[in-house]
């Protein structure tokens, strides 16, 4: 009760109260508060507030305080209704009081890019689900969407910073973030289904160019909305002594400013095996390959 923590004589921090979960079942209550000191955020307090909803879901809260910068605020939700079915979803918001306009103002900016960072509203939103789903499909989503260049780059340590995130996402997921100095953020919804001889999978995979979504200025990045893939191994043609294998793909290649296409793509290979003597094995083997595509020009030429 009435903990008090001090920077030489200072007093930087109060609370009333603080509840340190010491059991090995997850409790409701505060997290260890981080502290530290830089040029770009002056004096820093953080201190996470732990919710065990129940026993298949969790949510923790963080307050960011930064003498120079202001309050971030941050919410992480978890959920895991089996190994295969789990998600968890990442949010920060914080109003800075400090832009990067190009002037003398006295902060520091992220140098390695032509473009300032002049919004004051900042945030983060990442996601990453596994999902069960019906008639044997299973889903993956994958989100990374941020304010600005800057911002990975600013908050790349402590609670609720990229480097926390990407290690959770990696040990829970098995997937990790783009690099955090990339302006171009991976966002995918992936589906699969398995059967016992053929497997069809499908994405929409968008890139997120958060400069030329900052600046409004035409987007050439090449989006696949959607990109489908079915394919069949090796197996027997309807129980005769000829064999044969698939692979088939679509894609819509679309993109805000530039030409568009369909593509579709069919691989069918058949084969032969025979036997000479016992121990000589011979596969002919042929196939085709049929690619079609369809052009689509919405550039504007006058540009």
């Amino acid at each position: 009760k009435h903990g008090i923590v001090y920077a030489k004589s200072v007093p930087v921090c109060y609370t009333p109260f603080l509840i340190f979960p010491v059991k090995r079942k997850r409790q409701t209550g505060l997290l260890t508060p981080q502290f530290s000191h830089s040029n770009n955020k002056g004096y820093e307090s953080t201190l996470p507030f732990f919710w065990a909803i129940n026993e298949s879901s969790d949510a923790t809260f963080y307050g960011n305080y930064m003498s120079k910068r202001g309050f971030k605020g941050g919410i992480e939700y978890r959920y895991a209704l089996s190994p295969q079915s789990k998600g968890a979803v990442m949010f920060d918001y914080l109003r800075d009081r400090e832009t990067d306009d190009g002037t003398d103002s006295g902060f520091v900016g992220i140098e390695g890019d032509n473009y300032d960072r002049t919004n004051q509203d900042r945030w983060w939103l990442r996601t990453k689900v596994n999902q069960d789903l019906p008639l044997g499909f299973r889903g993956m989503l994958d989100l990374d969407i941020v304010s600005d260049q800057d911002y990975l780059l600013e908050f790349k340590t402590g609670y609720s910073s990229y480097e926390d995130s990407n290690d959770y996402f990696e040990d829970a997921f098995g997937r990790d973030l783009d690099d955090r100095r990339n302006v171009t953020r991976r966002n995918q919804l992936h589906l699969h289904r398995p059967w016992e001889q053929f497997s069809l999978n499908a994405d929409l995979l968008y890139f997120d160019n958060v400069i030329l979504r900052r600046s409004n200025d035409p987007d050439p990045t090449l989006q696949r909305l959607p990109n489908i893939q079915f394919n069949g191994i090796k197996q027997d043609l309807f129980g005769s002594p000829f064999y044969f294998d698939l692979v088939s793909s679509y894609v819509y290649f679309w993109r805000d400013y530039g030409t568009r296409a369909h593509r579709a793509d069919l691989q069918p290979r058949f084969y032969y095996p025979l036997t000479f003597f016992k121990y000589l094995q011979f596969e002919p083997s042929g196939g085709f390959r049929q690619t079609m595509y369809q052009v689509e020009r919405y550039q504007d030429d006058s540009q």
